[in-house]
């Protein structure tokens, strides 16, 4: 005879790990550093959770192929369910239920590749890399490792699983929710652009509320004890009362949650993070340890950009002084990147500084950029600017005008003085890396210009910089721009991919290289450029 209830037993949970356990919202992304206890924490016991809160459900675990779930993310689990009292062949196997065994409400019809559970709930082990994976199952939940590898289009297909059986688990919160969990490292940040993008769907707000209330519950359930009978039954009352509001909440509940290795160090042990920290190097160390969001791909085309180059100011302008830009030219996103020769209130030496990223995205065109150009930067007393452009602007736009006319009198067409610069072809790409290298190498003094950063309002400009990997062709270092590809990255914000690099790197061959732009350094009085 097989046991139909949840066994319970004492389970320690570190200070993320208890967080996710109280806020139980509907869909969760976990992204946390390497060690933070994803799996044994939380995938692990919250997947026996939905094995008997949802029993002859279907659910789902997923991975970018089988050799990833099987190798990396079920044995972890696995020791979690044995931790917890359930066995290989007396609980659970993989393959069709043992006779006398409980079936799924809808079963499988081919049970390869699926955990079935004595209560009769099957778990589904889907491989990302078998096309269309999903086809044609209802499930009620899904739980995911590593979601850094996964594509998004090929989750969006698994995610339309999610169905079927309202009437006997609709009323649960966890019904067709999902957990995934992840780090952040990997060597090119556009792997995980979309990962970091799902913390804005979360609401803090509605998530710190159903943890507040759901702290109250563990408070009065701490009180048990020593209560009267009568009391605890008007505790019971109060519980359920709170669980009318939160259970609500929950089912529309999503939860990024963030969590760095420091919080399992009691597990971990206290040489892990030192030992990592001299082993790894520092970008990855803080990133996949640290869980600090990315910012630079390994194998950067800017090697030499750090953050000494970079500060925040919204009055970074002298309004008495004229502007340089740069745009570039594409369908699917139209920057223009601003900068100024002066010194900034918190430098000794005048530097050249990359002030302002400016971008309308398709189906706007260059002339709306320019536009919206002149709008942010009506406030310049000195309305004269330096445009620099190269042969990339010879190409005509749909009125069969050249880019470089079209940004010319767009901008005059504003009350703009523009002094528009040619600067020839482009300088291959090996020699504009070894240059420009070197030009971010460059300390401010009386006789050099040094570069700098406005990372508040020209950070597109340095994200894309960041991010700008390298690749090499027929032995000479070329700057790899498949971002810019929508067809391929149809989901990957252009405002990140190389355009602003490009924009960026003709402003510094005009100016530091060709020297084509007067170093105007006289004193101004700064003020923003912006609203």
């Amino acid at each position: 005879k097989f046991l139909k209830y949840m066994i319970e037993k004492n389970f320690s949970l570190n200070t993320p790990q208890a967080i996710v356990a109280a806020v139980n919202a509907n869909k969760t992304h976990l992204v946390w550093g390497r060690g933070t206890g994803k799996t044994t924490g939380v995938i692990g016991p919250k997947s026996l959770d939905l094995v008997h809160k949802m029993a002859r459900a279907k659910g789902g675990f997923i991975g970018k192929d089988y050799e990833q779930i099987f190798d990396r993310t079920l044995p972890g689990v696995v020791s979690v369910w044995e931790q917890l009292g359930y066995y290989q062949e007396k609980h659970w196997r993989i393959g069709k239920p043992l006779p006398g065994w409980d079936t799924p409400i809808i079963p499988p019809m081919k049970w390869d590749n699926v955990i079935s559970w004595y209560n009769g709930t099957a778990i589904h082990l889907l491989s990302l890399a078998v096309k269309a994976a999903g086809n044609g199952l209802s499930l009620q939940w899904l739980m995911g490792d590593e979601s850094k590898f996964w594509k998004k289009e090929q989750l969006n297909e698994i995610l339309k699983t999610l169905r079927g059986l309202a009437n006997e688990f609709g009323h649960l919160p966890e019904y067709c929710g999902y957990l995934f969990a992840t780090d952040k490292w990997m060597e090119d940040i556009a792997d995980v652009q979309w990962i970091l993008d799902e913390k804005q769907k979360m609401n803090p707000e509605a998530v710190n509320l159903v943890l507040d209330l759901q702290l109250e519950i563990n408070r009065i359930r701490s009180t048990y004890a020593d209560l009267t009978e009568s009391e605890q039954e008007s505790a019971a009352k109060d519980i359920k009362d709170i669980e009318k509001v939160i259970n609500p909440l929950r089912k529309k509940l999503f939860f990024y949650s963030e969590a760095s290795a420091e919080e399992n160090v009691d597990i971990l042990g206290p040489d892990y993070i030192p030992s990592q920290k001299a082993e790894l190097e520092t970008e990855e160390f803080d990133v996949a340890i640290r869980n600090l969001d990315p910012k630079k791909t390994k194998n950067c085309f800017y090697p030499t950009l750090t953050d000494s180059h970079k500060y925040e100011s919204t009055t970074d302008l002298d309004v008495f002084k004229p502007l340089i830009i740069a745009p570039d030219y594409q369908a699917s996103i139209s920057p223009i990147q601003s900068a100024q020769i002066a010194q900034l209130p918190t430098e000794q030496y005048v530097t050249l500084n990359m002030a302002r990223s400016t971008f309308v995205l398709q189906p706007l065109s260059l002339i709306d950029a320019c536009k919206l150009w002149a709008t942010k930067h009506r406030h310049m007393v000195n309305k004269v600017v330096y445009y620099l452009y190269d042969h990339t602007a010879i190409g005509r736009n749909a009125l069969q005008k050249p880019w470089y006319t079209v940004v010319t009198e767009t901008l005059e067409s504003e009350g703009w003085i523009v002094f528009p610069i040619y600067m020839g072809k482009a300088p291959d790409h090996d020699i504009k890396y070894e240059k420009i290298k070197a030009m971010y190498e460059v300390q401010p003094s009386a006789d050099k210009l040094a570069i700098r950063h406005n990372s508040l309002l020209g950070n597109e400009c340095i994200v894309s910089m960041e991010r700008a990997k390298t690749k090499m062709e027929r032995g000479k270092t070329k700057k790899d721009k498949n971002h810019e590809d929508v067809s391929r990255y149809p989901k990957y914000p252009q405002q990140y991919a190389t355009h602003f690099s490009d924009c960026n790197d003709m402003i510094l061959w005009g100016v530091l290289e060709l020297n084509l732009v007067p170093l105007n350094i006289g004193t101004g009085e700064f003020a923003s450029g912006y609203l």
